[in-house]
Parts: structure tokens; C-alpha cells; sequence
């Protein structure tokens, strides 16, 4: 059974930039369930996937296996060392490179690490289950200062320091372990439970960006991605929360000199799943 749950978010819009500049060789950098791979695989191009999260990898090997598809090759890495994966896998200069910098839907469906605010499981958010140190680890051995830190720059809502207060509080009684840990600080902030689900969500997502050091992985991956890019190739960044998008406009803006944004920044309006889902593209001109 393929395990592709959903129709990747801009999809049409992507598939008509590529055909637009005759482009063949694709690099994507957050493979997933194969949702931008697979497709533009099954329409001709070649694809060169990667993917951090081992159960991740699994699962698009599986998928491009049930494709019958020779025309994607998916590798284990970390797509912040994008160049030296295509370089190693002779996959260079390349057309079009796509970073989608969301969680999949499988990741939200069926991981037991905490990526969903509607599930149960445990206080991880490791993307790679190689790196040491997992969100519990981090949220009870941090400084005061570096929790307090974290919690009014990544969650951005008026209770943040209300919320970094009692984080601590509760900490000095008995260690987080579970992501329901979290749910019931959360719960005595606000007894609303719209509110307190967009607080634990932007919680959780503050305290995956600093597990997995996202942040430094999008700017890395900005830098070298334009190092394996071919002139007139495309940059292809999908965001879904204000800081990485803020971050991919800066790199953009940084970057004029190799670098011109294509189109507008194109607004998701057709997954609910995706609210704040934009496309941001650039082009090299050098």
C-alpha cells in the first residue's frame, strides 16, 4: 500500500515553473512520502530525493519501490549539506532544488515523537533519532536563561513569558517526559482549548527548532544549494510559520546579487491542513 497521505502543497504551481524552464534534474530535499518527488518523477524528471528522519526514508523507499520508478534516487542525510550529497551522488549542477520545511502528514499521523499537538507520545521532536539530545532532554536540562530565550523569540504569543515562568516551575518538581507533560502547563494558562492548542502547537514547534537546529539547517542549505545550482535554476522554498519564512525571505533579500525572486509569494488557499503554507522562488542569475 503507498503510504503517500496527501497531495503535496503546490504541487501545479511547481511542476509549472519546471516546464516553463525545461528542466530535468531535481533535487528534493525533504523527500517525505514522495509527494513532490514521486510526481515530478512520474512526469519525466530526475529526481535526487533526501531525507533526515530514518522512518521517513523508509517510507519513500517503499513508495518509489510500489512507483516502479528509476528515475528517483533517495539518500539519508540532512539537506543542509545539499551540495556535498549531490556532489557525492554525481547529481550536479542541478535545475530546481525543494526545500519543503514542513513536518508530512505521516510524521503528524503516526510518529510517537511529539510532532503532533493532537497525539499522545513523547516529549522528543528529534527529526533524526541520531542527534542526542531530544526536546526532554533539552526543555529539563536548559539554563533559565536559554528556556526563557527560546519561548518569547519562537513562540510568538502575548503568554510567552508567562508560559517560559511556569515551564520552570514545574520543571523543579518533576522532570517532562511526555508531550501530555507539556499539554498540562498549557492548560493552566488558558482553559480556552482553541487557545491553549495554538499555544502547545507553537510550543512544540519552538522546541523542535532548537532540537534540530532548523533555523542554521535552512541557511545552510540556502548557501549551498546555490553552489550545485545551474544559472537560471530555481530555488523552491514551501513555508509553513513565520519564522522560517521570515528567515527564507532574509537569505533571499541577502542574496541579490546571485539571486531574483520569481513571481509573488504564492499564498496556500486549498489545504486547510496548510493555513500559513507559502511558496517563495528564486531564480540565479549568476
Amino acid at each position: 500500500m503507498n503510504k503517500n497521505s496527501h497531495t503535496p502543497l503546490f504541487l501545479e504551481q511547481i511542476i509549472t515553473l519546471l516546464r516553463e524552464r525545461h528542466a530535468d534534474k531535481v533535487i528534493d530535499c525533504t523527500f517525505g512520502e514522495g509527494g513532490h518527488g514521486l510526481n515530478l518523477a512520474k512526469l519525466g524528471y530526475t529526481v535526487l530525493g533526501i531525507e533526515w528522519d530514518k522512518e521517513m526514508f523508509d517510507v519513500g523507499q517503499h513508495n518509489i519501490k510500489e512507483a516502479k520508478t528509476e528515475k528517483v534516487k533517495l539518500t539519508l542525510g540532512n539537506y543542509k549539506d545539499v551540495a556535498v550529497i549531490a556532489r557525492e551522488n554525481h547529481f550536479d549542477p542541478v535545475d530546481a532544488i525543494i526545500f519543503d520545511l514542513g513536518l508530512s502528514m505521516y510524521q503528524l499521523e503516526h510518529s510517537s515523537r511529539g510532532f503532533s499537538s493532537q497525539r499522545q507520545g513523547d516529549l522528543d521532536l528529534r527529526i533524526s533519532l541520531l542527534l542526542r539530545e531530544s526536546a526532554k532532554d533539552w526543555l529539563n536540562r536548559t539554563s533559565r536563561d536559554e528556556l526563557t530565550d527560546l519561548i518569547t523569540r519562537y513562540v510568538e504569543d502575548k503568554r510567552s513569558t508567562i508560559l517560559s515562568r511556569k515551564l520552570l516551575q514545574v520543571r523543579e518538581k518533576k522532570p517532562f517526559t511526555k508531550l501530555d507533560d507539556l499539554r498540562k502547563v498549557i492548560m493552566q494558562i488558558t482553559d480556552d482549548e482553541k487557545e491553549a492548542t495554538k499555544l502547545l502547537r507553537q510550543t512544540l514547534q519552538a522546541l523542535r527548532i532548537v532540537v534540530n537546529d532548523e533555523m542554521n539547517n535552512i541557511k545552510q542549505g540556502f548557501s549551498g544549494g546555490l553552489t550545485v545550482l545551474k544559472k537560471d535554476g530555481l530555488l523552491i522554498f514551501l513555508t509553513y510559520h513565520s519564522l522560517e519564512d521570515r528567515l527564507v525571505k532574509r537569505l533571499g533579500q541577502a542574496s541579490r546579487s546571485e539571486l531574483k525572486p520569481v513571481q509573488k509569494v504564492i499564498m496556500n488557499k486549498d489545504y486547510p491542513f496548510a493555513r500559513s503554507g507559502k511558496l517563495r522562488i528564486y531564480e540565479k542569475i549568476n
